[in-house]
Parts: structure tokens; sequence; C-alpha cells
């Protein structure tokens, strides 16, 4: 990995709400190599990975919640602590009333050929309490099949 490079998503949207616009800032893996096998074909590489994890962090940010539908599989399990959702309609309705964040920033991604781990943290807009999120993704087929989310709120902001 190499250190992180700033580039305009019209910045990071946390899976628990909608965030302000800004700028995120991702870690980029210098080779972005994909593994091919002759006898297999293509196979799943970090950098489709990666390209998985925008668009699924992109659908939040726009509140594009078909585009969120479409990153995921029709069987999931994301562990939220509090909540798992295993039906993805269902975490998309839920992810629709989520609370807004500001400020939000990248700290650290990592991209496997079929897994993710990304750690952010924000502002919550109605509390102005700081929350740092890390989500650590599973991908099969393309999509994301499972999800493990920590979070954890340390003060106000200012």
């Amino acid at each position: 990995m190499t250190p992180a490079t700033t580039c305009d998503e019209n910045a990071f949207l946390p899976l628990v709400g909608r965030a302000v616009p800004g700028v995120l800032q991702v870690l980029i893996d210098p080779d972005h190599s994909s593994t091919v096998d002759g006898t297999l074909g293509h196979m799943p590489s970090a950098t489709a990975t990666e390209h998985l994890i925008a668009r699924y962090v992109r659908s939040w940010q726009e509140g594009d919640l078909s585009a969120l539908r479409a990153c995921l599989a029709d069987e999931i399990r994301f562990d939220w602590g509090i909540e798992t959702y295993t039906d993805p309609d269902v975490f998309v309705a839920a992810s629709a009333s989520g609370i807004e964040w500001r400020d939000v920033v990248m700290l650290a991604a990592m991209y496997g050929a079929n897994d993710a781990s990304i750690i952010y943290e924000g502002v919550n807009v109605t509390d102005g309490v700081r929350v740092r999120t890390a989500e650590y993704l599973v991908l099969e087929g393309g999509v994301i099949r499972e999800a493990v989310v920590v979070f954890s709120e340390f003060g106000d902001a200012d």
C-alpha cells in the first residue's frame, strides 16, 4: 500500500446514512493487478474489489438506493452489532432513513480478491458526535455478501 491520495468522490458516505459532500481519501494498491489463470479464466482481483466498494460507497453518497442494492448479494449477512440484516431489501430500506454525517474521511482501506476492510470517521450532524467505523466486507460473485461493522463514538467534534 502507498500513502493516501485524494480523489474527489463527492465525499464518502458511511453505511449509516447520507454524508455531506467533501473529499474521500483512499489508500491505493500500487500494482492494481488481477490474476489470470489459463485453466480457470479471469479470477477476482483487488482492483475489482476496490471498484465494487467504490460503487457501494458512492451509492450512499448519492442516495442511489437502487445502485446500493445492485452491490449486494440476494442473500446477505450484515452484522451491525446491534442488528443483523439478512435481507438486502430490508437493509436498503433501513439505510434510506439513516443519520446524516459530515466531515467524513477514509482513514484506511485494504482490498483483496474477495474481501475488503475500510475504516472511516465522520461527525453525526444531529448531535455533533464524532463516530469511527470499521467494516470488513466479504464478496461473492462480484457483489457484497457479508459485512461486519463496528462503530465507536468518541466525543464532540468541536
